[in-house]
Parts: C-alpha cells; sequence; structure tokens
C-alpha cells in the first residue's frame, strides 16, 4: 500500500527543485546542510510562542511528516492550499503545538475538497484552495482555537503575518530513511506587507504573469518570506485569514509571495461548509 511513497518523494523533491531554484546535482544537493542559501530557508523570521497561533495546524504525509500549513475555521473544517493535496491524501492534522516533531492533538481527516477548477498539471496557480474535513470535533482550548475569514477584500497595503514550518537558515535536510525534506522543528513566523495588486505586479516582474486578480500578495523583503513547506498557511491580517500561502518563486530573493484571496472564496467555502455538514 505505501510502496508508492518513496518514488512520489523523488517525484516531489524533482518539482522542488525547479521551482526553488535549487541545483540539480545531487552531490551538491546532498551538501546543502552545510550552506546558509536563502533559497532553501519561513525565512527571516522568529520563532513563535506556544499559544501564539492557536489557528495554525500540520497537514502530515502518510508516514507521519510535516507537509503543509492549514488554518482552522470551525471545530471540523481546515482551510489549505489545493496542491498540498495533490501528491497523496493527507491523513491527519496536527493542532495545538509549535512542534513540528512533538506535542499537539492529532485529529484524522475524513474529506478533502479541492476547488473543482483547481488542477495542478494544468495550472497550478489557479483556485489552489481546498477544505479538509476532521473525523471528530476538534476541541479548542488555549493552544487549540479556530479564526474567522475575512469577507472583504483588502485594496491597499495592510500588515499581516504568515506561520509555518517550512525551510528556514538551517538549509536542506534529506531524513536518510525517506529521502523526503527534513522541515524546521519550531514554528517560526513573520510580518508581511500585504501589497495592492498593481504594486505587486510591478515587483514581480516576469512572475507577474501568473498573478491574478483572486490572488493576494504579500513582501517581506529580500531575504525573507515563506518557503517551501510553509504551503498552506493563512496569511492574517487583523486577526483574519485574509489568503493563503501557496506561490513562492523562489524563496526570499525579493519577489512577492502570493496565493488565493480567501474574500474570493468565501461563497465557495460556505458552500461546501453547508453541503458537507
Amino acid at each position: 500500500m505505501y510502496s508508492r511513497y518513496p518514488i512520489i518523494c523523488f517525484i516531489f523533491l524533482g518539482l522542488l527543485l525547479v521551482v526553488s531554484g535549487l541545483p540539480r546535482n545531487l552531490e551538491t544537493l546532498s551538501n546543502l546542510h552545510k550552506t546558509n542559501d536563502a533559497r532553501n530557508f519561513i525565512v527571516g523570521g522568529r520563532k513563535a510562542a506556544e499559544g501564539q497561533f492557536p489557528y495554525l495546524v500540520s497537514l502530515r504525509t502518510p508516514w507521519g511528516a510535516h507537509f503543509c500549513g492549514g488554518a482552522i475555521i470551525n471545530d471540523r473544517w481546515i482551510l489549505s492550499a489545493a496542491h498540498c493535496t495533490f501528491f497523496f491524501d493527507i491523513p491527519e492534522i496536527i493542532a495545538g503545538s509549535v512542534r513540528s516533531d512533538a506535542g499537539g492533538e492529532r485529529y484524522a481527516i475524513k474529506r478533502i475538497v479541492n476547488h473543482e477548477n483547481f488542477d495542478f498539471n494544468r495550472d497550478p496557480f489557479t483556485d489552489d484552495i481546498c477544505l479538509l474535513q476532521t473525523n471528530q470535533t476538534i476541541q479548542f482550548n488555549d493552544l487549540i482555537q479556530s479564526i474567522p475569514l475575512s469577507r472583504n477584500r483588502i485594496f491597499r497595503s495592510s500588515r499581516g503575518v504568515i506561520a509555518g514550518w517550512g525551510w528556514n537558515e538551517g538549509g536542506l535536510h534529506l531524513d536518510p530513511e525517506n529521502f523526503f525534506p527534513v522541515v524546521s522543528e519550531d514554528l517560526n513566523y513573520i510580518e508581511v506587507s500585504v501589497l495592492s495588486h498593481i504594486e505587486c505586479t510591478s515587483r514581480l516582474w516576469l512572475f507577474a504573469m501568473y498573478l491574478q486578480v483572486n490572488h493576494v500578495c504579500t513582501f517581506a523583503g529580500r531575504g525573507a518570506g515563506v518557503c517551501t513547506f510553509d504551503s498552506g498557511s493563512p496569511v492574517v491580517v487583523d486577526g483574519e485569514v485574509v489568503g493563503i500561502a501557496a506561490i513562492v518563486l523562489p524563496c526570499a530573493t525579493g519577489i512577492p509571495d502570493w496565493g488565493p484571496r480567501v474574500s474570493s472564496y468565501t461563497r465557495w467555502i460556505d458552500a461546501n461548509l453547508r453541503n458537507f455538514s
């Protein structure tokens, strides 16, 4: 049953090399843990305190590793990025921990609902949004809470925050058992500027061709920003989810990060919550 996962890992790692601009040479790749390359590393962020982001969850691979972030939007549903479920089903999430390797409460996933227009092979930038329904009711406490969705589009620059367990200053490490990249053990966060569509377009240069009106764009400066395995984490402004971290091409090189704008999808979210309640 699990024999296909190592193969998937290699395919996924190859895609990461293309997307993040990492070296294709395996000898160079194996030595990346000795470097401090900005492309490997949330980058330029700070370590999160316990309970600081109670809405954030870790989506786990079938073998238990962190793969993506997500936001608790009610006691049964998680909001994340659709590409996080493309390579394999997500069997469970972990809530209530600032560590990727310990603590927290585990909840099995009953249902995954990707946007019907999302097609990773055809266009991974469009409608990259999904909902995950837990098998049991999520028990809220000081470390586990839901977060409301923003239903208003932000047109002017605002300050926001993104947290995740993605690659950081430690560089790239590969798990010797399955060759899957090892993520940050500690939850990190970074404050970002939410840019207007016009300003984001001017900063994206050639990548602007992939920016859409239903995207939200964030910028933290050169040497800072979200990175691989921060995907799916919510972009939060004034205590509401305004977007989803999804597109980082490449990491922390002075190019904005962008992903689905939540206000563009609230009707889709509400409809699915009703349909599968």
